[in-house]
């Protein structure tokens, strides 16, 4: 009798090789998207820590600004994001410093975290006033204006 499948058990071994092939090709391409995830977030991360240490901090103090065009240039929305972003890093940073593709779930994070990620809706209904109000300042406040462009180059 002639086999009619076209070579019986090596056509599952070139099955199987091909699963295994696609199955690392999958794991490389998982591990990448999450090492990117990990670094834009850190990126993220330090962004905001420079516009902490930078700008919101230093601007609080040296009393370049009212009280009132500081909290409308920078909302108190911010704290909350920085919060946010330096336990949400720390999370990742936690979850992946033993990294395996078969173990390490990002995804528990993001559930975790998805709830408070609304707070950015607060945020983005202030940024616009915000830019406006910091474009009129460097026009109408040059002492704040030349304090700007000192600092930022340190960005």
């Amino acid at each position: 009798m002639t086999d009619l499948s076209g070579g019986g058990d090596d056509d599952v071994k070139v099955e199987d090789q091909h699963d295994q092939v696609d199955h690392e090709k999958r794991n490389r391409m998982r591990k990448r998207a999450v090492d990117e995830l990990l670094q834009t977030e850190q990126t993220y991360l330090t962004n905001l820590e420079n516009l902490f240490n930078i700008f919101i901090l230093p601007l609080k103090s040296n009393k370049l600004l009212t009280t009132s065009d500081h909290s409308l240039i920078f909302p108190s929305d911010l704290s909350t994001i920085y919060a946010l972003h330096m336990q949400l890093n720390s999370d990742f940073q936690q979850s992946c410093a033993q990294y395996n593709n078969e173990s390490t779930s990002i995804g528990d994070i993001f559930i975790t975290y998805g709830e408070l990620f609304k707070m950015y809706q607060d945020y983005f209904n202030k940024y616009e006033v915000a830019v406006q109000h910091l474009i009129k300042l460097e026009r109408q406040n040059s002492k704040f204006a030349e304090w700007c462009t000192q600092e930022l180059p340190k960005v």
